[in-house]
């Protein structure tokens, strides 16, 4: 006869318990007291986080903050609405398998996302980053439903991690479905699967760089994570920028392809350096080149520069085919701590970049 599992020792069960997942343990706590008391215990999600570092790297998590807030949280769940301050949790709730990922993140609709926040949308890519195998059909209708809208006017940052969101669904949906099938399996560029967040430094000067958590406490000042934000990329646009190399994907917004089949290969090997002003005249602007890039068309150059205004870095330039006389796309981007994310289009009269479609530019794994 099977051993009840309540008969078990309380450390045999606790030990049970880390080496699960939370929604698990939530699931088995609701079962009977004893295993309730033996797994519903923070130092069992303390440990737990620390077995689950794979996903998310541990310097990048606020256990304490988890602890004491994330569970009281979830006591004041509304299923109509998606509270603020659990969208502030996204990447800790996920890590432990929290259930209201499911409940009221990806499995909804949201009606009216561009209302978030810029820190709130950028703990959203980062759980999106962190979770390569977890269906969000819900969560890419409301990304498609607001594409003109927001994807191809709105200049605010919070935009552009949307954008980006959109973007990490569509290429992921691809890889998924299509690298098998031809021209991909003979694509010049190898196809390659999209960084997770360990694969994302956090900490683009040195080891010792203190990681103002932007899904910290949320009683802290919004400015904590604003003031990182913006150190953060203040720093990408100095040695970070031009240290090691660069990959990333670019995608075509529905108005310029309407056929969702079209999907490039990667960008690969883009190295910055820094260039002289061609004018010869002061500026504040950094001026950048990378001269070796390679995509699935062939070989390109990229020229621009980096501004800074009301705080934020945008990488303004062009990319180039051959030696930079061939077909030509302007490039807009933005430095985040998530890389270079933007759009790619021509440049109008009016000096604004008309957007065929997204950019997103990561460092390279070393």
């Amino acid at each position: 006869m099977a051993t009840r599992l309540d008969a078990l020792p309380k450390e045999l069960l606790s030990h049970i318990a880390v080496n699960s997942d939370a929604l698990s343990i939530l699931r088995l706590s609701q079962t009977c007291r004893t295993i309730r008391s033996a797994c519903y215990d923070s130092l069992v999600f303390r440990e737990l986080l620390s077995n689950q570092s794979n996903l998310w790297a541990i310097h990048s998590l606020d256990v304490e903050a988890l602890e004491n807030r994330s569970w009281e949280l979830a006591q004041k769940e509304s299923p109509l609405e998606t509270p603020a301050n659990f969208v502030n949790w996204l990447p800790e709730l996920f890590v432990v398998k929290h259930p209201f990922m499911y409940q009221q993140c990806w499995g909804r609709f949201l009606w009216d996302p561009p209302q978030l926040t810029a820190k709130q949308m950028f703990c959203f890519a980062m759980a999106i980053i962190a979770q390569p195998h977890e269906p969000m059909q819900q969560l890419e209708k409301s990304l498609a439903m607001h594409e003109d809208a927001y994807l191809r006017r709105d200049e605010s940052s919070k935009a552009y991690f949307w954008g980006l969101c959109f973007m990490i669904l569509r290429v992921r949906k691809v890889l998924h479905t299509r690298p098998a099938a031809r021209p991909y399996h003979t694509a010049a560029v190898p196809y390659m699967t999209l960084p997770t967040a360990t694969d994302i430094d956090m900490r683009p000067t040195n080891s010792s760089y203190q990681l103002p958590l932007p899904f910290g406490d949320p009683s802290s000042p919004i400015s904590n994570w604003d003031n990182w934000y913006v150190t953060h990329s203040r720093e990408m646009a100095k040695e970070y920028l031009f240290e090691g190399t660069w990959s990333g994907y670019y995608t075509y917004f529905r108005s310029f392809v309407p056929s969702l089949e079209r999907f490039d290969p990667p960008m690969v090997q883009i190295r910055f350096v820094r260039r002289q002003a061609s004018h010869g005249e002061p500026t504040e602007a950094l001026e950048v080149a990378a001269d070796d890039g390679v995509d699935g068309i062939g070989s390109f150059v990229v020229r621009g520069s980096v501004s800074q205004v009301d705080d934020v870095f945008t990488f303004r330039g062009h990319k180039a085919y051959g030696d930079g006389a061939g077909i030509m796309w302007n490039w807009k981007l933005k430095l985040t701590p998530l890389g270079m994310i933007g759009y790619w289009g021509r440049v109008q009269d009016n000096d604004e970049l008309y957007r065929n479609g997204s950019v997103w530019l990561w460092k390279a794994p070393s």
